[in-house]
């Protein structure tokens, strides 16, 4: 509230001047509204982006179940071994870069897959990369990599490593309950005494 002094030669008058405080209740709706409508389009947004992710989230699902049901008819077909590569491969990228989810049973059979195609297609460097992988990402595919790798030793000429891949196999073989189990490991164990009487053997 102001007030205003002046003189006109008599005696002084006091004119009150109009002042109109803002209320403070209106300054708070106004930042409540403002606020209102802030989280609106906030919550706008973290909807569509969670919406956005789980449709991603489907087709990558839906991508996966679909590569991995041609993988496991290419890898039965015949001349099928470079298109089981190209698939494994395709889920094997997916994987990781976090598109697809694979459980360890099913990534450690797609590395052993393209491994087997790999030595089909006489790209034994590349098999025995992969049959390594398969077994540490799933341990239960040991004796299936193992017997890859024995293969691909034996065509790459490496003879000091038959041995050891033979044992293996022969102790795995043992505490096994895979069919003919027993027979394999006869097998290997005629290898073994093969080898070492100075034998040629080839697997």
């Amino acid at each position: 509230m102001t007030f205003m002094l002046y003189y006109d030669g008599m005696e002084p008058n006091v004119v009150q001047g109009a002042f109109r405080p803002r209320r403070w209740w209106q300054t708070w709706r106004f930042a409540l509204a403002v606020l209102v409508v802030v989280l609106i389009i906030v919550g706008g947004v973290v909807y569509a982006h969670v919406e956005h992710d789980r449709n991603v989230k489907k087709q990558n699902e839906a991508a996966q179940k679909s590569l991995f049901a041609e993988l496991s008819q290419s890898t039965l077909a015949q001349n099928g071994d470079n298109t089981t590569i190209s698939l494994a491969t395709q889920l094997i990228a997916g994987q990781n870069a976090k598109k697809y989810t694979l459980s360890s049973t099913d990534l450690g059979q797609v590395y052993l897959d393209r491994a087997t195609s790999y030595t089909n297609l006489g790209k034994l460097q590349q098999a025995l990369n992969d049959y390594r992988t398969a077994v540490k990402v799933d341990s239960a595919l040991q004796i299936g990599a193992l017997q890859g790798e024995l293969t691909v030793q034996s065509r790459l000429g490496n003879k000091s490593a038959l041995l050891p891949i033979l044992k293996q196999l022969v102790t795995l073989l043992q505490h096994s309950e895979m069919p003919l189990a027993s027979d394999q490991e006869l097998q290997y164990q005629d290898d073994i005494t093969a080898i070492q009487n100075g034998q040629e053997v080839s697997f």
